[in-house]
């Protein structure tokens, strides 16, 4: 997984897909629970790396981007620190919840599938509270144009893994928890690629309100 991790990191959630395929996780996460998860005890979920990970972008990460603009930087630290803060939040009450274990398999598989769409209403939403819409609207569509592409590829994924017949309820949140801690990487990786695209238009934008409030 860590290898998995570094390679999306350096070259990209597109790059890495090209070379592992849909296919080849499916099959990675499903081999996986064959070897002996479904055996094991209840695995403790709260300990998981996709929460250390989390954690680790938005407290430390997320403070220092190396972004030189210093619209950009603010404005993209707080889109990454709500988008990441709202899906951890999402992830960690549906598991708290004790009907998280009892739910039918059909349910839960809806639900877990649900909070990766729930999470970018959430997000945008809250979002939107700090800028005016033509910069909320901005930033959210420059943002969307290079991540919703992986927002789908990881929701095939994660529903690949989920309706696998290899998996115990402890198994799928395992897999969920680590398709989740791939896609914080390339909620990273893409707004660093929005923020290439953007060049001098954000910054304007700002300009021209704040002289309009003048």
């Amino acid at each position: 997984m860590k290898q998995t991790l570094k390679y999306i990191a350096d070259y990209g959630f597109m790059t890495a897909f090209s070379g592992l395929s849909l296919g080849l996780i499916y099959k990675y996460f499903s081999n996986k629970m064959k070897d002996g998860q479904n055996s094991s005890p209840k695995a403790d979920w709260r300990g998981h790396h996709f929460f250390a990970k989390s954690n680790q972008l938005i407290n430390v990460d997320l403070k220092s981007l190396p972004i030189d603009d210093p619209i950009k930087r603010e404005i993209f630290t707080r889109l990454l620190t709500i988008k990441i803060t709202v899906i951890k939040e999402k992830v960690r009450d549906f598991l708290s919840s004790d009907s998280s274990l009892t739910m039918s398999d059909a349910d839960f598989n809806s639900k877990a599938l649900e909070l990766v769409y729930s999470s970018i209403n959430e997000y945008e939403k809250l979002f939107r509270v700090y800028y005016s819409p033509s910069i909320a609207n901005y930033v959210i569509n420059k943002f969307s144009e290079w991540h919703e592409p992986h927002i789908t590829m990881t929701a095939e994924v994660l529903e690949n893994v989920l309706n696998s017949k290899y998996n115990s309820r402890e198994g799928k949140i395992c897999n969920m928890l680590s398709i989740l801690c791939l896609g914080l990487i390339t909620t990273v990786t893409d707004a660093e690629k929005s923020i290439n695209s953007i060049n001098g238009t954000l910054a304007k934008m700002v300009r021209e309100e704040v002289d309009g409030e003048l």
